[in-house]
Formats: C-alpha cells, sequence, structure tokens
C-alpha cells in the first residue's frame, strides 16, 4: 500500500509536470479574440471597470470568469503582459485536469471486475502497480494532446472551461448524490456557452445521464 501511495504521488506529479511543459515552452500563440478580453482584464486592474472602452458599459467579452482570473493574477504579480498571464492560468488548469482525469479512471476501474487486481478484506480489490499506470493513460494523453496544448496556447478560456467541467464530473463520481448538482450545474461548464465545442462533451454527457436517470425511474 505504501509503495502504491509513493506511485500515486509520482505519477500525478509526472502528469503536473507534463502537461505544464508541453504548454509553456512553446510559449503563447496567442490568437485575435484572445485581446478582447485582455484589454477588459487592463481596464480592470487600471480602475476603468469591467469596459472594453472606458466610460462606455458594454459587455464583449464571453469570457467574464477568465477575465477575472487574469485581472486576479495581473493584479497579483503586477505584470500586465496577459498573453503570458493566460498562458500559465491554461497551463495550471490543464495540469490539474490531466490530474483529475487520472482520479477518474482510477475510480471507474475500481467499479469494473476485478480482473488484474487482488482480492483483500471485505470483497475490495487491490490495484496493483500497472493498475495504477494505465490509469495515469488518459491523463497523460490529455497533457501531450496537440489539440489540448493549441487551444491551451491561444490565450483563451477553454483550459478553465474544461478544468470545471471535469472537475464536475470527478465530484459526481466521487459522492453521485452530492456531486451531482455539479454536475447538473450550468455553472460546472466555466465559461463555456451552450453549444461551445468545449461544452458539446460535457451536454452530451448530462442527457445520456439525465435518460438513464428517466430509464432507472421508469
Amino acid at each position: 500500500m505504501r509503495r502504491l501511495r509513493g506511485l500515486r504521488a509520482l505519477l500525478i506529479g509526472a502528469l503536473l509536470i507534463v502537461a505544464s511543459a508541453a504548454r509553456l515552452i512553446p510559449g503563447a500563440r496567442t490568437i485575435d479574440d484572445a485581446f478582447i478580453t485582455f484589454r477588459y482584464a487592463r481596464n480592470i486592474v487600471e480602475g476603468q471597470g469591467f469596459v472594453y472602452n472606458p466610460g462606455v458599459s458594454t459587455l464583449g467579452t464571453t469570457t467574464p470568469l477568465f477575465t477575472l482570473l487574469l485581472t486576479a493574477a495581473s493584479a497579483f504579480s503586477g505584470s500586465r503582459d496577459f498573453p503570458q498571464i493566460a498562458i500559465v492560468l491554461s497551463a495550471a488548469a490543464d495540469a490539474v485536469t490531466a490530474a483529475l482525469l487520472y482520479g477518474i479512471a482510477r475510480r471507474v476501474m475500481a467499479g469494473m471486475p476485478v480482473g488484474g487486481r487482488t482480492e483483500v478484506g471485505g470483497g475490495r480489490a487491490e490495484a496493483r502497480p500497472y493498475d495504477e499506470i494505465i490509469a495515469a493513460l488518459p491523463g497523460l494523453l490529455w497533457a501531450v494532446s496537440p489539440m489540448s496544448v493549441t487551444f491551451a496556447v491561444g490565450g483563451m478560456e477553454t483550459s478553465v472551461s474544461i478544468l470545471w467541467m471535469t472537475a464536475a464530473v470527478a465530484a459526481f463520481l466521487a459522492s453521485p448524490r452530492l456531486g451531482r448538482g455539479a454536475l447538473a450545474d450550468g455553472a460546472a461548464r466555466g465559461d463555456a456557452k451552450p453549444g461551445d465545442p468545449p461544452a458539446r462533451p460535457y451536454e452530451a454527457a448530462l442527457g445520456v445521464f439525465a435518460a438513464l436517470g428517466l430509464l432507472t425511474r421508469a
């Protein structure tokens, strides 16, 4: 058991490092839309308010949460290099997502037939080292996925949105009764709008979950 704990800590650390490095080493490849959000964040930090043009109260950013995160990071660090701040936030979000995917895979595998695991007291199955390595693969694939890296270095909110969705699923798996609200709550999508590409798989999963719930109550 102690050896497995050490292996889990090692795997989590490796996922955090790989995911962060895969995004920080290439550096920012900021797309045009991100600069709208950067301007809002800059104006907030400089005391102009949540506006694009000072004195004109219009909401032109589609990602208010990410705007506030950029603002907080800028105020804390004293930096106004928003493309760099954005990639650091995205790298951190994707690193946590990779670790959460590892945890989700472990929970899913724990509910599968024993197979390569060893039965212990009470019929519970004790994971073996290679189970932990297999469970880490989804997080590793996410960490190095070219598409996830591309979105992360683009300066947009995608990484934070996916982190919220993954965290909601992890909360549900940890406690279905308590996590159901997080899973069903639209706020768990982070800044992703309904129909946005990051939200579509999540919305599809919600649809399946709702359908299964209706079937089980029928």
